[in-house]
Formats: structure tokens, C-alpha cells, sequence
């Protein structure tokens, strides 16, 4: 496995850019400013079409090395279970099941999915991982959402919904035989998280004092006592005075079209993510707060505020579009959107 490592400053807080690679103008990408702990050390690895980032602090160089080695070795593996690409993944052996049919799966993987089906009850369907086919189509569409045929999206829609799924079983799913077709699965939109848990599950054993975990800038993990610094919200972050806020055992997500165009499907519609600009989310693990901000997006800001008002642990900060072209975006945070302390979802 080939990593990057780099020391950071001694002296005054490290000034970590984690969520804005150069020449980036995404404004819902997340930066770690640092921990008044010294030294930092920051190693870099690539996977899931993304770079993974573990910053650890008041730790020596050996220690840290061999931590972030183990820390990686998870993400890589999250990726191997996760992956939908890849022919041997659990998710591609359930994409392939037949109506009826039962799939042996890994623990982890059993996990992942029984925590997307409980974010999809929790925002009303706003938040599925079966829109895998849906996915297809916009890509073969040159991520032109006109341009997808009509009867296309249909056929992609009979392979979408969670709740075909049956996860009775630790190891095992079945797909329901009432389902018109085999479920489409795609976890991007809660998989970098998950891996992050993982990664942090590793560190669990190295007691070490302060760690970052950092998903290619979308989502970020605090470990430790001390509180990170985290950069949110960019310039909509300003406007409303978090554009930093102290991260303490808990992660935070962001997700946007400014980038990448409008890349995130309504599962109610099966259209584009058209409600707000960019979303973020609070929550006590990586896999949450992603999967969160992937569903305030699509949502309406009332309803984003009665889902954080229903589960303690999560918050969020949403912005809304301007509805003339001289108007201002308005940004909402839910409340305790800065109280980032560990809680129980």
C-alpha cells in the first residue's frame, strides 16, 4: 500500500486544507483548520474515486504511520464489500439477485445497508440506495437529465427500493420475491462514510489522542477529546457565522450540485435534486451524516427540521436558492448544528 505522509508545523494550530483540492470552487467542501495539538501528522491514500486523508495529532511518527496503514487497510476493504463496480462485492452479488433469492453477506456490509434503511424511513424516502439503474441512465446521458428516454427511466425505477430488501438475518439479505426486478444497489452516497467508521473502528486499538478521518472533503470524522476546527458552508457559511465550528466525536458531510452538476436523484421523482444548493449534516458517525446530507438535499427545509428535531444526534445547515436572479440564498441551520458532541442515533 503506497501513502503520503506529512508533518505538520510545530507552534501554532496546523492549517490543514483537507476538502478543497486546488483549483476548486465547491463551496460545500469541507476543511479541517486543525487541534492545538502537536505534532500533526497527515498521510494521504486514494480509493473509492476519491483521496482518504488521516490526520493524527500529539502522536509519534511511527505510531501514526502504522495506525494510518491500518486505518487504510479498512477503507480499501469498505471499497472491496461496498463497491458496485466491482464484479465480487457484496453489493454487485446482490445486484445480480433474482426476486426470491437470498445472498450471504459480509457483517459489515449488513450493517451498512440496515443503517440505510433506517435513514430512509427517517426522511420519507428521501434518502434510497437503490438508485443504481437511475444512476445509469444519467450517465449514459452525459449527466443530462433531458436526455434520458422516458421509457429508460422507467425500467431503471422498477429496480429501485430499499424495502425489496429483507435484512432478517446477521450474513444475509434476500431480495423480496414481490420485487419487479433485481434491486439496483449504489451506496456511493453513504459509502466514503461508512469506511471512515470502519477506519475509525481500526484506530479504536491505538489509543491514540486526537485523529481527522477525511473523505475527499465531503465527509470529515473527529476522533478524540479535543474538538477540530472544521471550515463549512463556505461563503453561505459566513453568512450565517459558521463558517467554522469545533468537531468532537462526531462527523459532518456536505453535499452539493456546484461541481458536478445536479449528479444527486430525488428518489421520489426519479429526477434531479433540485431542492437546495447544498446541504449539510451533523451526525455521531461517518456513515449518518453522509447518508443526511445525500437526503436534505432533496428535501424541503421544514421537513429537514422535523427529521432533526425526531433524532437527537442530528443537525443540519441547508441552503435555499434565491427565487429571483438579484435575490439572496437563504441559509437555515436546524438547531445544534455547532453542538457537535457524541450522540446516539
Amino acid at each position: 500500500m503506497a501513502f503520503r505522509h506529512e508533518r505538520g508545523p510545530g507552534g501554532l494550530p496546523g492549517s490543514l486544507d483537507l476538502g478543497e483540492p486546488p483549483k476548486s470552487r465547491d463551496s460545500r467542501a469541507i476543511k479541517a483548520i486543525g487541534v492545538s495539538k502537536e505534532p500533526q501528522h497527515r498521510f494521504s491514500h486514494e480509493a473509492m474515486n476519491t483521496f482518504f486523508e488521516v490526520v493524527i495529532a500529539g502522536s509519534d511518527p511511527l505510531t501514526a504511520h502504522s495506525a494510518a496503514r491500518a486505518a487504510f487497510l479498512e477503507i480499501d476493504r469498505a471499497e472491496l464489500l461496498l463497491s458496485r463496480f466491482r464484479p465480487e462485492s457484496d453489493v454487485a452479488h446482490i445486484n445480480r439477485a433474482k426476486p426470491g433469492e437470498t445472498v450471504m453477506i459480509s457483517l459489515e456490509t449488513h450493517d451498512c445497508l440496515r443503517l440505510t434503511a433506517l435513514v430512509h424511513a427517517a426522511t420519507g424516502g428521501a434518502f434510497d440506495p437503490s438508485m443504481g439503474a437511475v444512476m445509469d441512465c444519467l450517465r449514459r446521458a452525459g449527466g443530462d437529465w433531458q436526455a434520458i428516454d422516458a421509457t429508460e427511466l422507467a425500467a431503471a425505477r422498477l429496480r429501485q427500493g430499499i424495502s425489496f430488501l429483507e435484512l432478517n438475518q446477521p450474513g444475509a439479505v434476500t431480495v423480496r420475491a414481490e420485487a419487479p426486478a433485481p434491486v439496483a444497489l449504489d451506496l456511493g452516497a453513504v459509502g466514503k462514510g461508512f469506511a471512515l467508521d470502519l477506519a475509525a473502528a481500526a484506530l479504536a486499538d491505538w489509543e491514540l489522542s486526537s485523529v481527522l478521518l477525511n473523505a475527499g472533503g465531503s465527509t470529515v470524522l473527529a476522533l478524540g477529546d479535543e474538538p477540530w476546527t472544521v471550515g463549512v458552508g463556505g461563503s453561505w457559511g459566513v453568512q450565517v457565522g459558521h463558517d467554522t465550528l469545533p468537531l468532537r466525536h462526531a462527523a459532518l458531510s456536505g453535499s452539493g450540485s456546484e461541481v458536478q452538476g445536479l449528479h444527486i436523484a430525488d428518489p421520489r421523482s426519479g429526477g434531479a435534486a433540485r431542492r437546495h444548493l447544498a446541504a449539510w449534516a451533523i451526525a455521531p458517525v461517518g456513515a449518518l451524516s453522509d447518508a443526511f446530507s445525500t437526503a436534505f438535499l432533496v428535501m424541503d427545509t421544514a421537513a429537514v427540521e422535523a427529521c432533526c428535531a425526531a433524532h437527537p444526534g442530528i443537525s443540519a445547515l441547508v441552503v435555499e436558492q434565491a427565487s429571483h436572479p438579484n435575490g439572496t440564498d437563504r441559509v437555515v441551520l436546524t438547531a445544534g448544528f455547532s453542538a457537535c458532541t457524541k450522540a446516539v442515533f
